[in-house]
């Protein structure tokens, strides 16, 4: 009977306790995660505009915080089959411009036009940039053969939709690459390839389709895929800011853009 009282009574106060400490959350809820501190991505400012041929070599670029892509929180990589890449930022009153500069031993870029899928393809830079108090985003691709795509999503919530792909070139973006190696040619070593891009801010419209405000905040990403005989498995994923995983549509992981000498 002194087993049966003092069990029914640990059943009680167990049964109290739950309903204590759980009496303030619905079942199956947890707290939401506070969003990550933005990290800051800085634009050295230029009055010049840079001349887009795929060489870092004006001035302005030496000047440039230069910032080392980082592989994913979550990758299982082997060092070997980890190659460099680096990214900088500049900026005038109308236009971002991106610098990219990858090792590559195997530079693959199989698309041959603008507007293609070339995640799919090939070695690729991504950059998304979006306004940092507004819903829509970019998505811009440079390869290593100068290509470009843009996508324009409203929203995240169009992300994998069929009409993204279909959307137009934004009027004045530039890009151009160089290859320092044989392209698409896995037989022998190549040392890797950079870019530039020009992105012209001022003609990026907001989901009512007019232009952004000249001043307004920007937040950007910038990722790479890079394919080749090197690799094991897949791609190897990278971006800077770092991710923890292999989604880059997380408006809340991108770099607050700031300008210097502003």
């Amino acid at each position: 009977m002194y087993k049966q009282w003092r069990w029914g009574f640990c059943l009680l106060a167990g049964g109290v306790w739950l309903t204590v400490n759980c009496g303030g959350c619905r079942h199956g809820e947890t707290a939401a995660a506070p969003p990550p501190e933005r990290p800051v991505l800085t634009a050295l400012r230029i009055e010049a505009p840079i001349v887009v041929d795929g060489k870092l070599d004006e001035p302005a670029w030496r000047d440039a915080v230069i910032y080392r892509l980082k592989p994913l929180q979550d990758a299982v990589l082997p060092e070997e089959e980890w190659e460099s890449g680096s990214v900088r930022l500049l900026r005038d009153g109308k236009r971002l411009y991106v610098g990219i500069e990858f090792q590559d031993r195997d530079v693959q870029a199989h698309g041959d036009r603008d507007q293609q899928r070339h995640y799919l393809m090939g070695d690729l830079a991504e950059i998304f940039i979006k306004p940092e108090n507004a819903s829509c985003y970019w998505e811009i691709y440079v390869t290593p053969r100068g290509h470009k795509t843009v996508y324009f999503f409203p929203s995240r919530g169009y992300y994998g939709m069929a009409p993204i792909f279909d959307a137009p070139i934004t009027p004045g973006l530039e890009t151009a690459a160089v290859v320092d190696g044989t392209l698409n040619d896995y037989t022998d070593t190549d040392r890797g390839w950079s870019a530039e891009v020009s992105i012209p801010l001022t003609s990026l419209k907001g989901v009512d389709g007019r232009p952004l405000a000249a001043d307004v905040p920007w937040t950007v990403l910038i990722s790479r895929y890079n394919y080749g005989v090197q690799q094991s498995t897949r791609p190897v994923l990278s971006s800077v800011p770092q991710l923890p995983k292999a989604d880059f549509h997380v408006p809340e992981r991108f770099g607050a853009l700031k300008v210097h000498g502003e």
